[in-house]
């Protein structure tokens, strides 16, 4: 079992290399390109979502997330299914889709319209 992965760019940040180390001994490299990478992820992403300890479906209050500032964003209506479908882009992970129910969609609006308070 790995006891160390690292991941760097080169110094023209268009290729990704990701090095797996046993006890300091380097077991593998590998050298990818934006759209091996980019693939890696979705993979990745996918065998998480399958993984037994799955991630939390509640954000515990107070949480720190690496949250981005006014990513642009898409809404498109799906009719057939009554929903919304979101788009979000993140910069590192392309755009996030994300299917929503017109009544939680018209909740969720309620709530972003609401005014932030300096306590929030």
């Amino acid at each position: 079992m790995p006891d160390k992965i690292e991941a760097r760019l080169d110094d023209a940040r268009l290729h990704l290399t990701v090095e797996i180390f046993s006890e300091q001994t380097p077991l593998a490299s590998v050298r990818l390109e934006p759209v091996d990478v980019a693939a890696l992820i979705e993979l990745l992403a996918s065998l998480r979502a399958q993984m037994t300890d799955a991630v939390p479906i509640e954000l515990d209050p107070g949480t720190m997330t690496d949250a981005l500032l006014d990513p642009p964003w898409v809404v498109q209506n799906h009719a057939a299914r009554r929903s919304k479908l979101l788009g979000l882009r993140h910069p590192g992970l392309g755009w996030l889709s994300f299917l929503i129910r017109d009544e939680d969609a018209a909740r969720m609006a309620a709530l972003l319209a609401r005014p932030s308070s300096p306590a929030e």
